[in-house]
C-alpha cells in the first residue's frame, strides 16, 4: 500500500487518490472521515430512498455534492431534479431537489445545525433530517424543511417513515 501525501487544503481532485468506498466529506479543505453507519442508519436511508423512488423521483445514495473545490458533502439520500450522468462522482447543489441526512450520534451537530445552513446557502430547495424515534426504533421521524424566500429552511412538517412507506406522499 502506498501512503498518500496530500497538502492542505485538500481539494476534490485529492479525493480521487483515495480508495473507493471511504465515506468522507470536505469542510473548507479539511477532510472528515466518517465512521461506517450502524445497521439502523443504513436500513432507514435505504427504505426512504425506495419510498422516494416509488414516488417517481430520481434518488441516489452515497452521492457527493460539491459546493467548491474544497467543500463537499455526502448526504445519506439525494433526490435529483433530473437523471444525472453515470460517469460523474461530484454534483453541484443546483442539481438537487432534496438532500437528506440520517442523524447518528456522531453527526448530530452537523446534521441539525451546520448542514442545513450550508445546504440553504447553496439554494437546495428541501432538506430532510431523519431522526430516531426512541419508543420505536423500527421507525424514524422525517423533519421536512423547505427553503424560504429569505434563504433559510423552514420546517413544513414531520412524518414517520412508516407513514411514507404506507403511501402517504411527500409534500
Amino acid at each position: 500500500m502506498t501512503a498518500l501525501k496530500i497538502s492542505h487544503p485538500i481539494t476534490l481532485g485529492d479525493l480521487e487518490l483515495y480508495p473507493e468506498g471511504i465515506r468522507c466529506e470536505l469542510h473548507q479543505g479539511a477532510l472528515y472521515i466518517m465512521p461506517p453507519p450502524i445497521r439502523w442508519h443504513s436500513r432507514v436511508a435505504r427504505c426512504l430512498a425506495g419510498v422516494l423512488e416509488r414516488a417517481g423521483m430520481t434518488v441516489h445514495q452515497r452521492i457527493r455534492v460539491m459546493f467548491s473545490d474544497n467543500d463537499m458533502r455526502e448526504p445519506d439520500v439525494a433526490v435529483f431534479k433530473q437523471k444525472p450522468g453515470l460517469e460523474r462522482a461530484f454534483f453541484p447543489p443546483q442539481d438537487f431537489l432534496i438532500l437528506v441526512e440520517v442523524v447518528s450520534k456522531s453527526s448530530e451537530t452537523m446534521d441539525r445545525l451546520a448542514k442545513p445552513l450550508h445546504y440553504a446557502k447553496a439554494g437546495v430547495p428541501e432538506y430532510w433530517r431523519v431522526e430516531r424515534i426512541p419508543e420505536n426504533i423500527d421507525d424514524a421521524l422525517i423533519h421536512q424543511h423547505k427553503l424560504s424566500a429569505e434563504g433559510a429552511y423552514v420546517e413544513i412538517g414531520a412524518v414517520r417513515l412508516s407513514e411514507l412507506a404506507a403511501g402517504v406522499t411527500p409534500p
